[in-house]
């Protein structure tokens, strides 16, 4: 990936030594340019990258969206991967079904991404967040209620842990994505490292509360995933819809 993928155009900018593949890099997008055009980012001016600068009035909204939404999508996630060999063996499964439910997971996952990662491109980052949000949410739900009504065979919880991988773990993928468009070139790597962090502590809450949450009831795990998704998406609500634009249309051309 290091060898294929081009660098950022926000951070080329800022580059001068690199001018000529920031112009080659800004051509595969589309974007026509002469030899001799100057290139500016329009977006922000340099900020120092440090944890504080995050909290600064400009960027505390975005951040403290971000840092709830990495919380909640982590701790849906972690739900997943740590507590479902438990709640198949309390739902009578064998443990070969949380092996099989966990792999189609991840599977469901990288479909999710993929998916996300192409919509991203053509319609940005909010929309297909909230859809996949949203469709976690509701199925978190649905899944929950049939496992508790215990009308779900293990084939078909299979299928569930599939479609709640794509909308959950295909969501905390686009959330990078969208850490990455919040803030400037200069601090993005900050912000989404922080982001990261306390995200982070949401893998930790699931573990030291899914035993209790388990205990609620036969379809909690799904629920407290869904509660995961609808607190994911709706802390990027919060995110202002003017800061992810794409990354061509910040360089101003001159």
């Amino acid at each position: 990936m290091w060898i294929v993928l081009p660098e950022s155009p926000r951070y080329l900018v800022h580059k001068p030594a690199r001018r000529i593949e920031l112009i080659q890099v800004l051509r595969r997008c589309g974007v026509a340019l002469e030899d001799s055009a100057q290139l500016v980012d329009r977006t922000v001016k340099e900020v120092r990258a440090r944890p504080k600068t995050l909290l600064e009035k400009q960027w505390r909204r975005d951040t403290l969206a971000l840092w709830v939404a990495f919380f909640a999508g982590l701790f849906a996630n972690y739900m997943a991967f740590s507590w479902a060999p438990t709640m198949v063996h309390e739902l009578g499964f064998d443990l070969a079904i949380a092996s099989t439910g966990l792999a189609a997971y991840n599977l469901g996952g990288i479909a999710g991404a993929l998916m996300g990662a192409w919509l991203m491109d053509r319609v940005g980052s909010r929309t297909p967040i909230i859809a996949l949000g949203s469709a976690g949410f509701v199925l978190g739900i649905g899944i929950g209620l049939a496992l508790d009504a215990a009308v779900l065979s293990a084939s078909t919880l299979i299928i569930a842990f599939a479609a709640q991988g794509f909308c959950i773990a295909g969501l905390q993928t686009m959330l990078f994505a969208l850490g990455a468009h919040v803030y400037p070139a200069t601090i993005r790597a900050t912000g989404s490292g922080l982001a990261l962090a306390v995200g982070r502590f949401g893998g930790i809450a699931s573990a030291a509360v899914g035993a209790a949450i388990l205990g609620l009831a036969q379809g909690a795990l799904f629920y407290a995933m869904g509660a995961g998704a609808l607190i994911a998406l709706l802390a990027v609500l919060f995110v202002r819809r003017h800061s992810t634009g794409a990354e061509p249309a910040a360089i101003r051309v001159h």
